[in-house]
């Protein structure tokens, strides 16, 4: 294999790699920000879902708002991932830190903590792998 084929070959691979990311974290950004605008919309609806105790209508609204600031905060690591390390890696740990406190909440809560859980490990697989070949394309 001659240089120029190397090259191009982990070009490739980068940019496979990056938009596989970008996917799944659209698809995931997507996905929380429907549930904060459920949040917001019928607080009630989510409360009656996850069980919550009745009145509880404000504090379901604050965490669609949460989860739809997060998801803001998250858009520069989607756009560039590989600059913005910072908000790709915090939002990883920030997940698995996340599906733990669902977990020891209990309830019907315990299913977001298996989908948060889920997503990420795959978003930190994904960013590792996206990662290291963007690191190893870089002679």
């Amino acid at each position: 294999m001659t240089d120029g084929a190397s090259i191009d070959w982990n070009r490739r691979r980068v940019r496979a790699r990056r938009s596989t990311y970008q996917r799944v974290l659209g698809a995931d950004l997507l996905l929380h920000l429907a549930v904060g605008l459920a949040c917001l919309a019928a607080p009630q609806l989510v409360g009656d879902l996850a069980d919550a105790a009745p009145g509880a209508a404000g504090w379901i609204m604050g965490w669609g708002a949460t989860i739809i600031l997060v998801a803001a905060l998250y858009a520069p690591g989607l756009q560039d991932p590989f600059r913005s390390r910072f908000p790709n890696i915090i939002g990883v740990i920030g997940r698995y830190l996340l599906s733990m406190v669902w977990f020891v909440a209990g309830g019907r809560l315990i299913w977001f903590g298996v989908v948060e859980l889920a997503l990420a490990i795959v978003l930190g697989w994904l960013y590792f792998r996206y990662c290291i070949a963007e690191i190893m394309s870089r002679p």
